[in-house]
């Protein structure tokens, strides 16, 4: 008798269960209580929203993604809403925006950043930006150039076209090129010219001349001489020697120059023929130096 009513009695001061273990959580997934971190919680298939549980949504940025709560995914300028591998709320930037916190920028190029100081060049997010026009000659990838002469290309020995060729012993008039310009101050102008040794028991002696240079730059003049046999033993009589292709003068920058071979090759005595390669190019150059320069050949 005793122990029948300790029993009934433990039974009405809510003893502990002898079911399952899970059996608290299950009803407070029924019932949208709290869990055991103070969250709802809910059961398969449904996900908190507020303090209920409602269905899992499709991954759809339109409606919340999987565990959204019915409302669109927000999309920041320049982005595109998507939903996360968890099902959440997630976006992407457009290029070349890229995604810092919670918004899609991107750093814009400026004229400066870029030193451009003429035309309309992309600023890398899209836009274009005005750099400006230039008041002389032409604007060439952002920078106001002149117009390249009508010989382009020409800027290495190696294809230095060849402007004729000339007999020693003839005494050729001088050549003389007025159409010629160096149209930034990193161009640089080659021109060549196939010199013959003549039956004149003297060895060809060449003078090169440069002017019309503006007053605001300085070009440097150079002329090499390759001899076709021999070994090259051209000597200078005005420029400094300069060995950087066969033998030649190199003359101090300035508005107007000359430099002066006396060709040798070596060869018996007998040849002293070769090729003349001549070069200008700019140790200063002013603003827009477009106008030509003059660059006589003599040959005797």
């Amino acid at each position: 008798m005793f122990r029948l009513a300790a029993l009934l009695l433990l039974t009405a001061c809510g003893a502990p269960s002898t079911g399952p273990a899970d059996a608290g959580h299950r009803d407070a997934a029924r019932d949208g209580g709290p869990g055991p971190d103070g969250g709802t919680v809910c059961p398969a298939g449904q996900h908190a929203c507020g303090a209920g549980c409602i269905d899992d949504l499709a991954d759809d940025p339109a409606v919340g993604c999987r565990l959204g709560c019915g409302e669109p995914c927000p999309t920041p300028t320049s982005g595109t809403s998507s939903c996360s591998a968890e099902g959440r709320c997630d976006f992407e930037c457009a290029a070349p925006y890229h995604r810092e916190g919670n918004d899609c920028v991107c750093a814009a190029r400026t004229c400066a950043s870029m030193m451009y100081e003429c035309g309309a060049p992309d600023d890398g997010c899209g836009h274009v930006l005005d750099c400006g026009t230039c008041a002389l000659g032409v604007c060439l990838s952002g920078l106001c150039s002149c117009m390249p002469d009508a010989h382009e290309v020409d800027d290495t020995a190696a294809i230095a076209p060849t402007l004729g060729t000339y007999d020693d012993s003839t005494n050729p008039p001088p050549v003389t090129l007025t159409d010629y310009n160096l149209h930034t101050a990193a161009d640089v102008d080659w021109t060549g010219y196939t010199i013959i040794d003549g039956a004149d028991l003297g060895n060809p002696d060449i003078t090169v001349t440069l002017s019309g240079v503006r007053a605001d730059s300085a070009y440097q003049l150079s002329a090499f001489y390759v001899c076709n046999n021999g070994t090259d033993a051209t000597t200078c009589a005005a420029g400094a020697a300069d060995a950087e292709i066969g033998a030649g003068c190199t003359a101090a920058p300035g508005t107007t120059s000359t430099v002066h071979l006396t060709t040798d090759c070596n060869y018996l005595g007998l040849d002293d023929s070769g090729r003349l390669l001549v070069r200008v190019r700019a140790s200063s150059w002013g603003a827009l130096a477009c106008d030509p320069y003059h660059l006589t050949v003599e040959i005797h």
